[in-house]
């Protein structure tokens, strides 16, 4: 059976649907003219819960992309040198940190020092490209003596070209990305919007016939 990968709120709105659902009975004491309308509201829900089914569905692999790119982000070790004990630390990222320079960057630990410290570089592709435009510049700046900065802190004119060529190739990946998740985002966000008024209105029905039958009761 194919996969779905249902938002947790989907999920508990098809329960409350099924809910409701299976609170329409119909027997043979139905009367004739109730049963055709208790059937259209069997019929009703159920089509709300295809439609739920059926968004889900073709959304799944855009979800899962997103699972697994949320997964990598706290899960993959790296090297880090520490620097405060100067020490490598090989470790994935426990958390992140908006700094001064508006950029957000992993947070690691350091088991030898016991001291939290940032990563190096930004954790996302956005701040990635700024901050990288920002280090090109500052390396091309003239410096002391007329030398520009990159050749004073020992880096090579062929190392400046391979970050240029690497923020232009990252700057290529995110404007693709974001014009491939754009209306996918978009549909997403609408659908949430209905799933959620529903969820609403569905717990509030749920919560007043329960208390409801227990007062009769």
């Amino acid at each position: 059976m194919e996969e779905i990968l249902f938002t947790k709120e989907e999920q508990e709105l098809i329960d409350l649907i099924k809910y409701f659902r299976d609170m329409v009975l119909i027997n043979e004491e139905t009367p004739p003219y109730n049963r055709l309308i208790l059937q259209e509201e069997i019929d009703y829900l159920n089509s709300e819960i295809t439609t739920i089914i059926q968004f889900a569905k073709g959304k799944t692999e855009y979800r899962k992309a997103k699972e697994l790119e949320h997964y990598n982000k706290w899960n993959t070790k790296i090297d880090q040198k520490c620097p405060w004990c100067k020490k490598m630390v090989f470790s994935n990222a426990l958390g992140e940190i908006k700094m001064d320079d508006g950029f957000t960057y992993s947070q690691y630990f350091c088991p030898s020092c016991h001291m939290n410290f940032e990563g190096s570089e930004p954790n996302n592709n956005n701040d990635m490209i700024l901050f990288t435009e920002k280090f090109l510049a500052e390396m091309l700046k003239k410096g002391k003596g007329g030398r520009v900065n990159y050749e004073i802190n020992g880096i090579s004119f062929e190392q400046m070209k391979k970050r240029r060529a690497n923020i232009e190739g990252l700057k290529e990946k995110v404007k693709k990305s974001m014009k491939e998740n754009k209306e996918i985002e978009e549909a997403n966000n609408e659908f949430m919007a209905y799933v959620l008024n529903e969820l609403i209105r569905l717990r509030i029905a749920k919560k007043k016939f329960i208390t409801e039958n227990d007062i009769q009761e």
